[in-house]
């Protein structure tokens, strides 16, 4: 019975309170929307955003859209963390979907 009283203790004392809880969700969706937000305009702008972003030469669309289709996975996969709590496998599933529909051969 001790064992299991000082388990739950221990437990207990590495477990996030509820403010850190609401802070580590709002920095990760925060920072996947951000970078979502990033990576849908160097695939749909590529010219605005090499302008504005990336100004490093030579100037590569094909480089930008596989940067902005990386950027596209994180952020869907750090917003779906966020959805999805606990389900790893799904929001996997859902990065990997949604970087399916994003590659260009």
């Amino acid at each position: 019975m001790r064992a299991v009283l000082e388990f739950t203790s221990t437990m207990s004392a590495t477990r996030p309170t509820s403010r850190q809880d609401l802070v580590s969700t709002l920095v990760v969706g925060l920072f996947g929307a951000f970078t979502l937000v990033l990576g849908l305009w160097a695939i749909l702008d590529t010219t605005s955003f090499y302008d504005n972003i990336a100004e490093f030469p030579p100037y590569n669309e094909h480089f930008l859209h596989d940067l902005g289709a990386f950027q596209i996975g994180l952020g869907t996969a750090l917003v779906l963390a966020v959805i999805w709590k606990g389900d790893a496998i799904l929001a996997a599933l859902g990065v990997y979907i949604v970087f399916g529909l994003t590659w260009k051969s």
